[in-house]
């Protein structure tokens, strides 16, 4: 294994940079020291660039971002450096970033730019001629280390495990149809292959190697298991800066803060968001569920009611007063409880009455408020999820996870993937 180092730059940087990105590319791979994660290098015409750049941007161990005055308009490098920026501060505190500055940008101008999030202008600078900034970046480098359990391998961790009792022949032939050409987990077969899934996500080259593992998953579990690889594989499309939001607020991390919502249209959609989120954990059971439906005159009442009776039956308690004590206990041991509102006009009387009586709760709204119908929430109650969803993204992916579920499950077995009609716990 050698370190990975992503490279963050702007398509729209002029010759001279894309000059100095040319040499860095030429001067890494011949050192052969370093696996360089280069888009315009290493992706294909043709691929799907999202599932593929998220993966890079979760298992890499060094990351290199040229700011030149065009990348600090770039939305795509304003996503990378917000991800890379998260995860530095949540889970990985030895990730290496390194900005190399060009022309105009100080760290006045970061900080007026949409980069200023990720707080590049604390970090040292390189600058200097194109020879200059090849030398620092390499001396830099030599401080690199390998980052313990990414996210990428703990997203992978989840996915691997539904890939057990499956014969290694087996799992190194759906590998070969999902090769990223990057030594990721190179030791661990399972590990690797389901490195290799997540980064091309629901593609042709995922259904294929699903084709081919799917028979040998053990009979007695192939159901579920194939459920929930495909569930996996599709959160994939999940935008990072979102389901890097959710855990702190899930958790009562950022206390009074137990609301967030995303203006989604569809269950499915706000299934896919807490699965994501719920990947950080290796080990945390999350648990999802939705309440709605017609409400009577006794609004907040009878959401109430509706809610706890949901979270009784989901918890398996009998009592309220079971349910309050189970909530807690879940709540100290870090195990988010989510209840998903899709009814529209919730307003901050109405959470503020669910989150009295359910304080160890969290709230997904994703009808409503974060649609911008009724009254406003206050910032301190609730967090809207950001970038918002365009409605045609919406569909898209809609479309492609029921194409991905109906060429990809056991039809063979018969039966609902989720009787109860969600995929929890997560």
């Amino acid at each position: 294994m050698k370190p990975r180092i992503f490279i963050s730059h702007s398509a729209k940087d002029d010759k001279k940079i894309q000059a100095v990105l040319d040499m860095l590319w030429a001067a890494l791979c011949a050192a052969d020291g370093y696996e360089v994660l280069l888009d315009v290098r290493t992706l294909r015409p043709g691929e799907g660039w999202r599932s593929r750049i998220d993966l890079w941007l979760d298992a890499c161990d060094a990351a290199v971002v040229l700011l030149s005055e065009s990348a600090l308009t770039s939305p795509y490098v304003t996503y990378e450096m917000s991800v890379l920026a998260h995860r530095s501060a949540r889970f990985n505190p030895s990730l290496l970033i390194i900005p190399v500055v060009f022309g105009e940008v100080t760290p006045a101008a970061l900080q007026k730019s949409y980069l200023y999030p990720a707080q590049l202008d604390e970090r040292q600078f390189v600058r200097g001629t194109p020879d200059e900034i090849v030398a620092k970046v390499f001396t830099r480098l030599g401080e690199v280390s390998f980052c313990k359990q990414t996210l990428a391998e703990k997203r992978a961790k989840r996915l691997s495990d539904r890939l057990r009792g499956i014969p290694e022949d087996v799992l190194r032939e759906a590998a070969d149809e999902v090769q990223l050409h990057l030594p990721l987990a190179a030791d661990d077969i399972r590990l690797h292959l389901a490195l290799q899934m997540l980064g091309f996500g629901m593609s042709k080259e995922v259904r294929e190697a699903l084709k081919t593992l799917r028979p040998h998953i053990p009979e007695e579990t192939r159901a579920t298991n194939v459920a929930e690889i495909i569930d996996l594989i599709a959160a994939t499309w999940v935008d990072l800066r979102c389901s890097g939001r959710i855990p702190p607020i899930a958790k009562g991390e950022e206390e009074p803060l137990r609301a967030f919502g995303i203006n989604a249209r569809d269950q499915r959609v706000v299934n896919m968001y807490v699965l994501s989120a719920s990947q950080e954990d290796k080990e945390g059971t999350w648990y999802l569920i939705s309440c709605g439906g017609d409400l009577g005159e006794d609004l907040v009442g009878d959401l109430i009611r509706r809610v706890r009776s949901a979270l009784r039956f989901r918890l398996n308690v009998v009592s309220d007063e079971d349910l309050n004590r189970e909530l807690e206990v879940l709540d100290k041991d870090g195990q988010p409880v989510i209840v998903g509102l899709e009814r529209p006009g919730i307003t901050e009387a109405v959470l503020g009455r669910l989150r009295s009586e359910l304080p160890h709760v969290t709230f997904f709204l994703y009808r409503g408020e974060t649609n911008r119908e009724g009254e406003p929430l206050s910032p301190s109650m609730f967090e809207p999820l950001v970038p918002e969803l365009l409605e045609i993204d919406e569909a898209t992916f809609l479309q492609q996870y029921q194409e991905f579920n109906i060429i990809c499950k056991d039809r063979s077995l018969g039966g609902e993937r989720f009787p109860h009609g969600l995929p929890t716990p997560f």
